[in-house]
């Protein structure tokens, strides 16, 4: 049982829950979230599993630098002494077993999908490669592990390819994504600089980390209208997402404090888990055949919800951040 629990410490739920709609969007994307398959679970499976295996190696390889940058958290049993590194790596082997015989069950190119996610979380933490610490491939690797594998996984669970139409939402997610975890460094430069890890942040600056991150969120945006060719209420169900988002970019800019750096980018994420929402209940919406006012007032509505929710938090700093901490 302390195994399990543990398991389901390292499962880190905002990230795989980020893997699971990247998942569903694939499946969305061809039509095929109109009813439930066993495979779809498994797949869900596989993805946690997947998820479990890359926090337990990372973790290991990476416990002075967390030691720094996530003291006494509770999603970090081994800086904690909760776990131990024999701990970790047990359950890195039985989530990758895990992993592997979900794919098995679900096909080959299930199959060759999950075992490149395992590739990469060994080669991501471990040396020698060590892809951590590439300053340009790191976020790169991150976005074909958070984005790319789990969308092409539904897609196979589903009994599809890939297409032309899937690669320019991919690209567009994938540069969105960049941009996104690009910021994530700038929350861990305590660490990261006192151990060396060479980040964009951290050897170019805030001005260019910064830059970059709000050029993959213009260049995103583009690619994800053209990718989604919707109507204009859903375009704009997203576009009135995206400005909030920018908004936030354009403060993280113009702040001089962490404290202040983290709200902002905090305010970003949120804003960017509900473009990534709406987009996967257009897709759902239109599978399933809906009438379009239908889907109008759903994705408006989700679109208005999550503005209120940018405007509410603008004045609940503390929870924002203590939420982006994790």
């Amino acid at each position: 049982m302390k195994l399990v629990r543990l398991a389901l410490t390292m499962l880190r739920y905002r990230a795989a829950l980020m893997l699971w709609m990247f998942f569903f969007t694939g499946i969305a994307r061809h039509g095929q979230l109109t009813n439930m398959r066993w495979s779809y679970a498994v797949g869900l499976l596989a993805l946690g599993a997947s998820y479990v295996a890359a926090t337990s190696v990372n973790d290991i390889c990476d416990q002075d630098v967390d030691a720094i940058n996530h003291p006494n958290r509770p999603d970090r049993p081994l800086i904690s002494g909760r776990a131990s590194v024999r701990d970790l790596w047990t359950i890195h082997i039985a989530a990758a077993a895990v992993v592997l015989g979900s794919g098995l069950a679900l096909g080959p190119t299930a199959l060759l999908v999950v075992s490149l996610s395992l590739i990469i979380n060994l080669t991501y933490s471990m040396s020698p490669v060590r892809l951590s610490r590439r300053t340009f491939l790191a976020p790169f690797i991150l976005s074909v592990a958070y984005v790319l594998l789990p969308y092409w996984l539904g897609v196979a669970v589903a009994g599809q390819t890939l297409t032309a139409g899937d690669g320019l939402l991919l690209a567009a997610f994938m540069v969105l994504f960049l941009g996104r975890i690009n910021l994530k460094d700038f929350r861990d430069r305590s660490g990261d600089a006192r151990y060396g890890k060479p980040t964009l942040v951290l050897r170019y600056g805030k001005h260019a980390a910064w830059l970059v991150s709000i050029t993959a969120a213009l260049i995103g945006n583009l690619l994800l209208v053209a990718a989604l060719s919707a109507e204009w209420w859903a375009i704009a169900a997203v576009e009135v997402q995206m400005a909030a988002g920018l908004a936030a970019l354009v403060m993280l800019r113009r702040v001089q404090t962490e404290l202040e750096e983290l709200f902002a980018i905090g305010l970003a994420a949120r804003m960017a888990n509900g473009v990534l929402l709406t987009v996967l209940a257009f897709l759902t919406m239109t599978a399933l055949r809906a009438p379009a006012l239908h889907t109008a007032l759903l994705v408006l509505t989700m679109a208005a919800i999550s503005c209120v929710t940018f405007f509410s938090l603008s004045s609940r700093r503390e929870e924002v951040i203590r939420a982006y901490r994790g």
